[in-house]
């Protein structure tokens, strides 16, 4: 806190020296059950303020005190969590590489795949010019730049994964991010054979996100959309993916992406989020769920899913309601050791 004992002992209360959002926090604890019987605070969590500023994360444990049932004080013990968090959080980070370290293996075929496709261009390219088909110079280009994008996409999704970030917020209306990945999609759907259906609900207001890590994340879930509908198994006619938007009580915006594909299983479902578990064998890399999750977290987001085999699966995505003038206090703790814990 940046007081000496001196400084303290006898000549301060814990109101003049905690914020006043703090001591009525601490107080709100005592007296209702959140941490513990009343009367009782178990394991709360919250931030103390530094002299200089700083956030501080602790941990308090307390019990009020009564004489002839009468409340006559408190004793409240605190704990620092500063080191806990920063060896917890290179705990996560080096759990992170060493998922990473465990995938390289796995994306090898994937990436032996891009690379054939990267010379199967240019070798068209190649005929091409010599026999000044222009038609076909634009064929192999476009093979090439399809090829650029995966490993693109590849290795955006390791550096998201497997790094700490700060969102960069900034207002953004939910439906027009959207239409612009809906547009990006558009032709893999429609190669697909699969009808996509945009159900937007126009009464949204601007939300604060990181414009280009939601782009990721809706670019990856509907990307997974598509690629349900067109695995073995769709029983329920043409593929079909739905995106939503709506704004339900408490959060800034929801947005779902149904499809109508071959649904998981509880055993795919479990697994999900673990370890880039993949259901697409050597076509997927297993990144884009892990990374979706991660980017979520750090919006203080949610994302859940709803899936049962032959019924599709519905993923939704939850971000939390924020003004203008919250984007700067966010920023700072984002980077606070209590708010990177919980990232």
């Amino acid at each position: 806190m940046g007081y000496t004992a001196e400084e303290v002992i006898g000549k301060r209360t814990y109101r003049e020296i905690l914020s006043r959002d703090t001591v009525r926090s601490i107080r709100t604890a005592f007296y209702t059950d959140k941490f513990g019987p009343r009367g009782k605070i178990i394991n709360m969590e919250t931030e103390f303020l530094h002299q200089s500023g700083e956030s501080i994360p602790v941990r308090l444990s307390g019990t009020l005190l009564y004489e002839k049932k009468k409340e006559v004080g408190s004793v409240v013990f605190i704990q620092d969590l500063r080191e806990i968090l920063r060896l917890q959080r290179e705990k996560e980070q080096a759990e992170r590489m060493a998922a990473i370290g465990r995938t390289v293996a796995g994306l090898a075929h994937y990436i032996k795949n891009i690379v054939t496709g990267l010379k199967g261009g240019a070798y068209v390219i190649n005929s091409a010019v010599k026999k000044k088909d222009l038609g076909l110079v634009q064929k192999g280009w476009k093979m090439v730049e399809r090829n650029i994008d995966q490993i693109s996409s590849i290795v955006l999704d390791m550096l998201i994964y497997s790094r700490e970030r700060k969102p960069k917020y900034e207002m953004v209306d939910p439906n027009s991010l959207v239409k612009e990945v809906a547009e990006l999609m558009e032709e893999r759907a429609r190669l697909s054979a699969v009808d996509m259906v945009l159900d937007l609900d126009p009464s949204i207001g601007p939300v604060a996100m990181d414009k280009s890590a939601i782009h990721r994340c809706l670019l990856n879930l509907i990307s997974n959309a598509i690629d349900a509908c067109t695995l073995e198994g769709l029983t329920n006619g043409r593929g079909r993916v739905v995106i939503k938007t709506d704004r339900p009580a408490g959060w800034g915006v929801r947005f779902q992406v149904i499809d109508n594909g071959t649904g998981m299983d509880q055993e795919t479902q479990q697994k999900l989020f673990t370890d880039f578990f993949t259901t697409k064998g050597y076509k997927g890399t297993g990144l884009g769920l892990p990374v979706t999750q991660k980017i979520v977290k750090e919006h203080k987001g949610r994302l859940e899913f709803k899936s049962a085999p032959g019924k599709g699966t519905t993923f939704t995505l939850l971000l939390p309601q924020r003004d203008l003038e919250q984007l700067d206090a966010d920023s700072e703790e984002a980077s606070s050791p209590l708010s990177q814990k919980m990232n």
